[in-house]
């Protein structure tokens, strides 16, 4: 059964990415990407109460809504960040950063949780990092601003703290209470969201009344096009609301089995590997020496995170 969790875990992680960058080209504005998360977190919030109350009811305890509170912060933090360093970032610089977000969770397990890793194991995280750099380092798609760097970093640390309130919550409470933490942090992000859309609504008011130059016919003409494209961000919401529950449920039911280092070094190198088979065999693209060298390492990677579980 973890190989299934595990599967999908890789295939909805790697899969989640291209469905944030098409809802990211309708924000239009940080009040969009703030309010644009509620798309999927509310699904989610809504699926998660009602396993819930359908397997024992609503766990309230300081062992589900501590790391769910830290983990729901976390969720709209990364959500908002990542649709505005997409919108202001290379798409491929945006990948970079937030792929290294599995760093995090280990780092912070091994501080806070004292969880041990193998020389081996550090040796595969390494090699997963070159991996993403190789692949997209040096691809010359433009320089962006530190503002926009801030953003992608904010986003992967967010990303990776997500990963860590499952760690914590299953560390405190192994085997129970996951769907109570899954609503509550889905509830509590749903929140945050909801109160942060009038912050950057009212900014973004007075920005444009800064500016006189503003047609009034031209103004409309935007707004209508504005919620044309908003409402196309509705269905691929809807997917990042499917590949984020089941993605985070995986590597939640995972946490047991792999300590930090094994179980998001392995998804990793493992949504590498699949998505470039895929373009390999899908879209017929020739494998570079790029390609090529990370398949290679991203082999070695797991390699070196299995024979620790061996």
């Amino acid at each position: 059964m973890q190989y299934l969790y595990l599967a999908l875990a890789v295939l909805t992680s790697g899969y989640s990415g291209v469905c944030y960058k098409r809802v990211s080209a309708g924000s239009r504005s940080r009040a969009d990407s703030a309010l644009m998360p509620v798309i999927w977190f509310v699904p989610l919030t809504v699926v998660f109460l009602v396993i819930a109350l359908a397997t024992g009811g609503i766990d309230a305890s300081a062992g589900v809504l501590l790391p769910a509170l830290m983990g729901g912060i976390a969720s709209a933090v990364c959500a908002y960040s990542l649709l505005e360093s997409m919108k202001a970032n290379s798409y491929s610089l945006a990948i970079i950063i937030v792929n290294l977000s599995f760093i995090f969770p280990v780092i912070f397990s091994a501080i806070f949780l004292h969880e041990k890793f193998h020389i081996l194991q550090f040796i595969g995280m390494i090699l997963a990092v070159a991996v993403i750099l190789i692949l997209n380092v040096g691809k010359g798609e433009g320089r962006s601003t530190p503002l926009a760097l801030a953003l992608a970093v904010l986003s992967s640390l967010g990303n990776g703290l997500i990963d860590f309130s499952i760690k914590i919550q299953q560390n405190s409470m192994p085997g129970e209470g996951e769907y109570s933490f899954f609503f509550f942090t889905y509830l509590f992000a749903t929140a945050i969201c909801v109160i942060m859309y009038p912050f950057f609504r009212t900014a973004g008011n007075i920005s444009r009344k800064k500016s006189e130059d503003i047609d009034s016919e031209e103004e409309r003409d935007r707004l209508k096009f504005d919620r044309k494209f908003f409402a196309g961000t509705v269905v691929p919401g809807l997917l990042i609301a499917v590949c984020n529950g089941v993605c985070f449920f995986s590597v939640s039911r995972l946490t047991g089995w792999m300590n930090a280092a094994a179980e998001f070094t392995v998804i990793t190198s493992l949504s590498i590997v699949i998505s470039l088979v895929v373009g390999f065999v899908r879209m017929r693209q020739k494998l570079t020496w790029r390609e090529i060298v990370s398949l290679i390492f991203c082999a070695v990677a797991i390699v070196c995170q299995y024979l620790n579980l061996i």
